[in-house]
């Protein structure tokens, strides 16, 4: 007989015990019953899944229909039409399948739009058991900034004089012409959009930044009160003098390789009143108003155009009394080189006035002595509390003595910080500087530090910025005489159209 032992059988190889058959039923029955919701949970996920992305796809349409809609605010009716037509280009058409898409304004702001689309039918998938469908609703509201009124405040713009030269009213001094040159002027007298040429009497215009359509203002006629308005403007054709630096005068120039002002090239001022629209954002499709001198008005250059008519004289270009934002165009046509000047004013024969201001940018002429001096330059709401102003000012300094430049806020005061700019290769302040204040010298000992150069200023506007009267301006203090033709702009970095919520 053979004796040994014997060897284990591995473990993985070791018998197993026998689930008995209680407990084989009880692992399918336990399947069986988790099953019921695990599926519950899956469809409900999946529904979850699919409301978020249905109210993803009713906020997109909701904010595009609301930036759509809102540069025709204050027009509702307009507003509606563009609102609902964006969304229904997003899929979401009012009155049909459930859909609405409500459009309208938000009464403490007349340029704000509210658009809500709500879906009443939106579906379950596996839900339905429970219900069929679901109602989801969004919103969005949109914002339109208009450009930012330039140069004045008031319904006049410029020096507001007598025949003689001396104020109507003193205690109105802006101190400043408004100007537009004939295109073959030399860019580096001071305006950058309407000479031509980068060099006196170039033969077609070199100057990059030329503008045939001129300078463009508004005359804003409140919604009441304010009845018939009658547009006027003073010394409109262009006439030179003798002399550009005599306050009682515009100081019309003529330009010639000679120097001095007199004398005269053909050509002509081109005077143009639009009426009011429902494209805010649009001021190149306003119809043109029907005006009992003509209009267009053209009045030709020197004595062809009856300066007894017009120099030294306050003459009515337009009357018209519907409220809203009108416009007034003036460009120059023909072969020639000087500086028209002039100052405008809307008139009404009641206590309510329109308000009258440049759109965009405007070129300006100061011809004052030694001296300290202020002038408007942009109105800056507490809309914009949070973003970046930005002023820039072409070729200032034509002065025979020291000039300095100050912005100032609303309050008065000085701006304490500004980040300034510019290509001038004799700038005061270099290519780029912080400033603090916001004070640089435009001139020294006569001799100009931004010659047909540009400067900029970003001011950061701070997100408790507020004001009641809110008109920033520019402190200009002299040593001596100026004889100083600039252009300015001032706007909003950013979007004019933005989504508030």
């Amino acid at each position: 007989m053979r004796i040994g032992h014997r060897r284990a059988a591995p473990a993985h190889l070791a018998r197993r015990p026998r689930l008995g058959r209680f407990q084989r039923g009880y692992a399918t029955a336990m399947v069986a019953l988790l099953l019921v919701p695990l599926m519950i949970f899956a469809a409900f996920g999946v529904d979850v899944g699919s409301f978020y992305l249905r109210a993803a796809e009713i906020q997109r349409a909701a904010d595009a229909a609301a930036l759509a809609g809102v540069v025709w605010m204050p027009n509702i009716d307009q507003a509606t039409v563009t609102a609902r037509a964006t969304a229904l280009r997003n899929g979401f058409e009012n009155g049909k399948n459930g859909i609405t898409v409500e459009v309208k304004p938000v009464d403490a702001n007349p340029n704000e739009l509210d658009v809500i689309v709500t879906d009443t039918k939106v579906p379950f998938i596996f839900g339905k058991v429970v219900r069929s469908d679901l109602s989801i609703k969004r919103s969005a509201r949109a914002r339109l900034v208009l450009p930012v009124p330039l140069g004045s405040p008031e319904w006049r713009f410029g020096s507001d004089l007598k025949a003689d030269g001396t104020p109507l009213d003193s205690s109105y001094t802006p101190n400043l012409w408004l100007n537009i040159f004939g295109w073959q002027s030399p860019r580096r007298n001071g305006d950058v959009y309407g000479a031509g040429c980068l060099a006196l009497d170039c033969g077609s215009p070199d100057n990059s930044s030329y503008r045939a359509a001129g300078y463009r203002y508004v005359v804003d006629v409140p919604a009441t009160g304010a009845g018939t308005v009658n547009l006027q403007v003073y010394d409109a054709g262009f006439d030179p003098r003798t002399s550009e630096t005599d306050p009682k005068n515009p100081g019309d120039c003529h330009y010639a390789p000679t120097g001095g002002c007199p004398g005269s090239d053909a050509g002509s001022t081109i005077w143009s009143v639009y009426g009011v629209d429902d494209t805010p954002l649009d001021p190149k499709d306003n119809p043109l108003e029907t005006c009992s001198g003509g209009n267009p008005l053209t009045i030709a250059n020197g004595t062809t155009a009856s300066p007894t008519a017009y120099i030294n004289k306050w003459v009515s270009l337009c009357t018209f009394s519907d409220p809203g934002r009108h416009f007034l165009t003036v460009r120059t046509v023909g072969n020639w080189a000087g500086s028209n000047r002039y100052s405008l004013k809307a008139t009404t024969s009641t206590s309510t006035k329109p308000r009258l201001y440049a759109y965009g940018d405007m070129s300006i002429y100061n011809n004052i002595g030694a001296g300290q001096s202020s002038f408007y330059l942009a109105d800056v709401q507490p809309v914009q509390a949070g973003k970046v102003f930005r002023v820039q000012m072409f070729d200032p300094g034509d002065v025979s003595g020291d000039a300095t430049m100050e912005l100032i806020d609303p309050t008065g005061a000085v701006v304490t910080k500004c980040d300034a700019t510019s290509n001038s290769p004799s700038s005061s302040f270099g290519s780029s500087a912080t400033l603090t204040p916001c004070s640089f010298k435009t001139a020294v000992s006569g001799s100009s530090k931004f010659q047909d150069s540009w400067i900029t200023l970003d001011v950061s506007l701070p997100s408790t910025y507020t004001c009641t009267v809110c008109w920033w301006k520019v402190r200009y203090t002299l040593t001596a005489q100026a004889a100083d033709t600039t252009t300015w702009q001032a706007r909003i970095v950013g979007d004019p159209v933005t989504l508030v919520s």
